[in-house]
């Protein structure tokens, strides 16, 4: 996954499985908030709980910009 600010508090998901982009989710906060970020269904928001993550993350890694489609498939790439 990548977060793409795009100014004012807005910006865009990328979401990515096995290298592969599979889904793009906008996003808006106000200026002096934060995004709360919850790993669940692609998409779907919701913390209720109905659609969990049943799944293993097995790498985590954080950089302070956004990766293009082909940097996140290099990576997955190098990884498998």
């Amino acid at each position: 996954m990548t977060m793409e600010e795009t100014g004012g508090g807005a910006g865009i998901i990328h979401h990515y499985i096995n290298g592969i982009q599979v889904d793009i989710t906008n996003y808006l906060t106000s200026n002096n908030s934060t995004l709360n970020f919850y790993i669940d269904t692609l998409g779907n928001g919701s913390i209720s709980g109905t659609y969990t993550f049943n799944a293993k993350i097995d790498e985590v890694r954080i950089y302070n910009r956004t990766l293009s489609a082909s940097e996140a498939q290099s990576l997955y790439n190098v990884t498998k």
